[in-house]
């Protein structure tokens, strides 16, 4: 039986395959905060892939933190940064074709109807042989911990043709395998 590969290995090897097609590997990270995450896989891959080509796409509420990411991310070669800003309320923009979904101590933060437009995003974007970061257990009820309990998550994530390849302490990985039925 083949080991488990962690986070890392499996985006390396997505991204081998992706640079030898001479494509760019996009990893989108939603509530990206400080995207010390994606970041730190975007630079592996890098490094391990000098040729590959790295997109990080980054959703958060605005806040003064997005110029040092915008500074932060120049900074890195090979390395470009899109930012989309979340606005309470409002649609979220939509998201490319993504290769790699990052969703770190986000959802339980989301409230039902915002939890349902990342959803559709998530669905929508996320392309087939891509990969899911995230939390998905229950937290304890906290501050700002408007959903706790992330069963119904939990549930889509398995319709939505994702596989649990590895799951760490904190943070699952699941690979998309199949897409969805068509409504």
């Amino acid at each position: 039986m083949a080991r488990p590969r962690g986070k890392v290995e499996t985006l390396t090897t997505l991204a081998e395959s992706l640079t030898a097609r001479r494509e760019v590997l996009r990893i989108f990270d939603y509530g990206a905060g400080v995207p010390q995450t994606s970041l730190c896989l975007a630079e592996e891959v890098r490094t391990k892939h000098p040729g590959a080509q790295v997109e990080l796409h980054l959703a958060d509420i605005r806040t003064p933190r997005r110029e040092f990411l915008a500074w932060y991310c120049a900074e890195i070669d090979g390395v470009a940064c899109v930012f989309y800003d979340i606005e309470v309320g409002a649609d979220m923009p939509t998201v490319p074709p993504v290769h790699a979904w990052v969703a770190l101590e986000v959802f339980e933060h989301l409230h039902p109807q915002q939890l349902e437009l990342a959803k559709v995003q998530l669905a929508n974007s996320l392309q087939l042989g891509g990969v899911l970061l995230t939390a998905l257990g229950n937290h304890p009820k906290e501050f700002f911990h408007v959903n706790p309990h992330l069963r119904t998550m939990r549930t889509w994530v398995a319709q939505q043709g994702l596989r649990l390849v590895t799951m760490g302490r904190n943070e699952e990985l699941y690979v998309r395998d199949s897409l969805p039925p068509a409504i």
